[in-house]
């Protein structure tokens, strides 16, 4: 009974950790917001490398970050 029980709270506590994302895997659960590690420059270059912007934009990002 008290191995069942063990078992339960382990499995919830790697459920939660999934569903909200572990900061030390990098990840953000939904995927909605980067890391808070991550700098505007890498998220400009995640986005570029995911295909969510074209090369127009990206350099355009770049120079905005520049100024």
């Amino acid at each position: 009974m008290i191995l069942l029980t063990v078992a339960v709270i382990v499995a919830t506590v790697f459920l939660v950790r999934g569903l909200r994302g572990s900061p030390a895997s990098g990840t953000t659960g939904a995927g909605a917001r980067p890391v808070a590690s991550e700098s505007p420059k890498d998220i400009v270059n995640r986005r570029y490398a995911a295909g969510e912007i074209d090369r127009e934009e990206y350099e355009q990002k770049l120079r905005d970050l520049r100024t």
